[in-house]
């Protein structure tokens, strides 16, 4: 696509006589100022240029007064607009393939909406839904759903934790739990009134 491109850390500390690690700093960095998406597998990365279209327009003749007033006025514009613009990077088709995994997708738009709650932004971007998606793929479907369940269950949105909890209850899950699963564990603290403490927090006391 246009502003795109392939993109490889070892690749391009060569031709610009960086370390490989200090390249990689520096495209996140661009990526945390949001000029620019990176979606990343195990070979290469592609980098998809944020406001590309905006880049390219024709040049104008302003006077030197007119450029001085506009430079901060235009960033400020740009950044904006690159924050509400859709990204370039299409995540859907990697989102629908992830979500296959489970069955009941009504349980998994719960988890979502509840994750939603969580956030000031009251918004979920495609990027950090496949990056929630990823981080669950790493465990067993059994773990996930049933780390959701415990989530929902116990109200922990609510509380205001949000998907880095969550992804603790999944990662804490065993199989033989099943229903009695309720949430992190906690080692015994040795003092009943901070394990209970910790038990009123949703952890699990081993």
């Amino acid at each position: 696509m246009p502003g795109s491109f392939l993109f490889g850390r070892e690749s391009a500390a060569k031709r610009l006589h960086m370390s490989p690690s200090t390249v990689w700093k520096r495209i996140l960095k661009l990526k945390k100022l949001e000029v620019l998406n990176i979606e990343s597998n195990s070979h290469y990365s592609i980098i998809y240029i944020l406001n590309w279209d905006s880049y390219q327009d024709k040049p104008r003749k302003r006077n030197i007064e007119g450029d001085r007033q506009g430079t901060g006025k235009e960033l400020r514009q740009s950044l904006n607009h690159s924050r509400n613009k859709i990204t370039l990077c299409d995540f859907s088709s990697q989102i629908s393939e992830l979500e296959k995994r489970y069955l009941d997708q009504e349980i998994i738009n719960q988890a979502f909406q509840a994750v939603l709650s969580t956030r000031k932004g009251g918004k979920i971007t495609d990027s950090v839904k496949l990056s929630i998606l990823k981080s669950w793929d790493e465990y067993p479907v059994e773990s996930v759903m049933a780390g959701i369940r415990a989530y929902l269950k116990k109200g922990y949105a609510r509380q205001g934790k949000n998907e880095k909890y969550l992804l603790g209850i999944i990662r804490n899950h065993k199989p033989e739990d099943k229903e009695s699963f309720s949430g992190p564990v906690m080692p015994n603290t040795g003092s009943h009134a901070l394990n209970e403490h910790y038990r009123n927090e949703g952890y699990t006391i081993t």
